[in-house]
């Protein structure tokens, strides 16, 4: 499979927000009140472990996007 410039648009669009969502994951945000730790898991948690899901599966589209399964394999 090739990648087409389309493609590879849709991914250099991608990484931004997937690199932000890794590193909220790794930052460490003091929280003073509920509003703050309702954020923190929002943020952090759901949104952070998403990004890390996808950018898991699209690596592995791109590592595998030329794989063929044979004995020279």
């Amino acid at each position: 499979m090739q990648i087409t410039p389309e493609i590879s648009y849709r991914i250099k669009l991608l990484r931004l927000p997937l690199i932000i969502g890794i590193v909220t994951i790794h930052s460490s945000i003091n929280s003073v009140g509920y509003a703050d730790k309702f954020f923190q898991t929002l943020i952090a948690g759901t949104w952070g472990g998403s990004c890390v899901a996808f950018l898991f599966i699209l690596s592995g589209f791109l590592f595998f996007r030329n794989f063929n399964l044979s004995l020279n394999c």
